[in-house]
């Protein structure tokens, strides 16, 4: 009996040493090979890290933990984070699994800084093996267009965007060099964010956002708080390519490629939207569009825009006769009825009528129906001797 136990704790110490030297390993090869890009890539991502990787994880997981990461396009900030976790397991272990953790900064340089702490978040990365001979010496992300390459899922609560700089109109005071903001520009806050991105030849986009709180510095028609908007979008095919940003747009669109706005949905105060449509670039790179919005209550919703001095008087009437056109009985429209819009559904039945328009974007011109009404400039891409 003694020399079975002794045989079974050997077994579980060879057992426990060799799973020491796999994750070892793993987790070298996290720090020195897949995320740890210390130098730009050819598509422009660039990791850095302000310290040296926390390894962890063991005996499980292989686990690296990068204290205070930013992550750069084209050598131009575009998120930092407190930490970021990267970590394989051995039930995916062509996966890579990243997790950012506490407070976090999207475009921490840019006009719109935007703030935000992660309830949950997590992104996944298929990796492959680099083999010398018969021998694996690497992982590295497997970036192959024709296979899922990401697959990101975020949950953010108490998510901030502070104008900063150049964002702000004339209108507004300048932010103090020192103290910034002045009190009540400080923020719009988001209560929460739920958001999933897929990418492999296509990139679809699902994002919900509830509780949008306005900063108080002008009263909103509708009133401050934006309850729910939400969007299903795809872009197919998605442009690999790492050419410039010209040639991906003309290779994209000779692609016949397409974007497409599934569902949209807004519900703030009384004005209860959605809109579907889809639309590309046409031979001169201008975007061209097509789809159907609808608006419960049309007429209320404009006195509400007039009677806040949004919209002037006379634009009042023109659009309250532009939009009797379209001014359908009390159902509520068939699209409004899909799952993800309840809500909005709900208060299109109940509501006295609602408009369901036509549009459609072509030569830089946006048209209500048949009726021209807004003149749309081109993008900065796009070919301006047509």
């Amino acid at each position: 009996m003694r020399r079975l136990w002794f045989r079974l704790v050997l077994f579980a110490f060879v057992l426990a040493g060799a799973d020491y030297v796999l994750w070892q390993w793993a987790v070298n090869r996290l720090v020195e090979q897949s995320l740890l890009w210390t130098q730009q890539r050819p598509d422009g991502l660039m990791l850095k890290a302000r310290a040296a990787a926390l390894s962890g994880g063991w005996p499980l997981l292989a686990r690296i933990t990068l204290p205070e990461p930013e992550l750069f396009v084209g050598g131009y900030p575009v998120w930092q984070g407190q930490a970021l976790e990267v970590e394989v397991s051995p039930w995916h272990p062509l996966q890579l699994l990243m997790r950012p953790q506490g407070p976090q900064a999207a475009l921490p340089e840019s006009p719109w800084k935007i703030l935000m702490q992660s309830a949950s978040a997590s992104v996944t990365l298929p990796v492959r093996l680099v083999w010398d001979g018969w021998w694996p010496v690497g992982l590295v992300p497997d970036t192959d267009p024709s296979m899922h390459i990401l697959d990101l899922h975020l949950t953010a609560q108490d998510v901030r965007l502070r104008p900063d700089g150049p964002g702000w109109t004339s209108a507004d005071p300048a932010p103090h060099p020192e103290t910034g903001p002045p009190a009540g520009y400080d923020i719009t806050t988001v209560s929460r964010v739920v958001m999933h991105l897929r990418l492999d030849q296509a990139l679809a986009v699902q994002c919900n956002v509830d509780d949008v709180v306005l900063p108080p510095v002008r009263p909103w028609p509708f009133g401050k708080t934006v309850q729910h908007a939400s969007v299903t979008a795809r872009i197919d095919p998605f442009p690999f390519s790492n050419v410039q940003r010209r040639d991906k747009i003309r290779t994209w669109q000779a692609a016949s490629g397409v974007f497409r706005i599934l569902d949209a949905t807004l519900t703030w105060g009384s004005l209860h939207a959605s809109m579907a449509g889809q639309g590309g670039l046409d031979d001169s790179l201008q975007p061209v569009m097509q789809g159907v919005a609808t608006m419960a209550s049309p007429e209320e919703t404009m006195t509400v825009l007039r009677d806040q001095g949004w919209i002037a008087p006379g634009l009042y009437m023109a659009a309250k006769t532009m939009l009797s056109l379209f001014v359908q009985a009390t159902d509520a429209p068939e699209s409004a009825t899909q799952t993800g819009n309840v809500g909005y559904a709900g208060s299109a039945r109940n509501a006295a009528s609602y408009v369901s328009v036509p549009f459609r974007l072509a030569d830089s011109v946006l048209m209500i129906g048949q009726i021209p009404v807004l003149k749309v400039p081109p993008p900065f891409w796009a070919d301006r001797r047509r």
